[in-house]
């Protein structure tokens, strides 16, 4: 008969067993959702499934939804200090190969993408907004739009609703 520290002892370990169990699923459903080119560290590893307009994946760990770059991190290097980003060196927002990716401030990140000539300024004016109208009235969806402009959805939708670069409704 165990004692009870030998049952304490194993009901510990059986415990373990099934986190790294679960851990173990986790990482596999996740790497099975990317192309991890034979593990070729020197290319991107495309995200193939769901991705938001942002062109960024989305992975569920547990209860949360993380983006497929931050769930490659907590994955491959464990947890991410809290106001951190988790940043590409690629500039690929679908891309989950760890070595690609770093840890860095909203300020790093945001030094990160003037450096690289990534900052955009918004270019939309008064003609671009009539056009996006009259493409959406076409039946172009706003995400296709949003891509286009390189802008949110949420930018593309308010210009349809006429609630930015309003115009005289006739």
């Amino acid at each position: 008969m165990q004692t009870i520290n030998e049952t304490i002892q194993t009901m510990a370990s059986m415990k373990k067993q099934a986190k790294l169990h679960a851990l173990h699923r986790i990482t596999n459903r996740f790497w099975s959702s990317a192309e991890t080119h034979k593990f070729d560290f020197t290319k991107c590893w495309e995200w193939n499934k769901t991705t938001g307009d942002n062109g960024y994946g989305s992975f569920r760990i547990g209860k949360n939804s993380h983006t497929s770059s931050r769930a490659c991190w907590i994955l491959t290097r464990g947890t991410i200090p809290p106001d951190k980003h988790v940043c590409h060196t690629c500039d690929n927002p679908s891309c989950v190969n760890p070595i690609h990716l770093f840890i860095g401030s909203p300020s790093e990140n945001a030094m990160d993408c003037v450096k690289k000539g990534r900052w955009r300024k918004p270019f939309l004016d008064i003609n671009k907004a009539r056009f996006i109208r009259a493409e959406s009235k076409r039946g172009v969806s706003i995400r296709d739009l949003a891509k286009s402009f390189c802008c949110s959805s949420t930018t593309i939708a308010l210009i349809k609703l006429n609630r930015t670069w309003k115009e005289k409704v006739n």
